[in-house]
């Protein structure tokens, strides 16, 4: 064979195939070449971990990746509130009173109890 041959040969051909299955196999290991789920075994179950592991990483979770990440999430949500309630504290009664409503202050807060009342339900 040529070394500059781009046509790999059967003997040519690298695998990690363990001792006892047949590299050049189409189905060596019962896999669909098509990709179709194999069934599992009836009893087949999930490897559980423990509660401190992470799922997607493997690793345990440590505290100090708990409380940056409450802390993140706390500051991330404080300040998409304050965002939101400059919107509606300000804009929407000069939007209010641009439409024509005799006193927006009034609307806006009996829209505000009403929200309250109904996540208290």
């Amino acid at each position: 064979m040529d070394h500059r041959s781009t046509t790999p040969t059967a003997s040519s051909v690298v695998t990690d195939a363990p001792s006892g299955v047949d590299p050049t196999d189409s189905d060596p290991i019962g896999a669909d070449p098509a990709g179709a789920e194999v069934p599992l075994a009836a009893d087949a179950a999930p490897a559980e971990l423990p509660p401190e592991i992470a799922p997607d990483t493997g690793l345990p979770v440590s505290r100090a990746r708990t409380i940056r990440f409450a802390a993140g999430f706390l500051l991330f949500g404080t300040i998409w509130m304050v965002g939101l309630q400059m919107v509606g504290q300000v804009l929407l009664p000069q939007r209010l009173q641009d439409i024509g409503v005799a006193s927006p202050e009034a609307m806006l807060g009996t829209a505000n109890a009403a929200t309250a009342v109904v996540s208290l339900l």
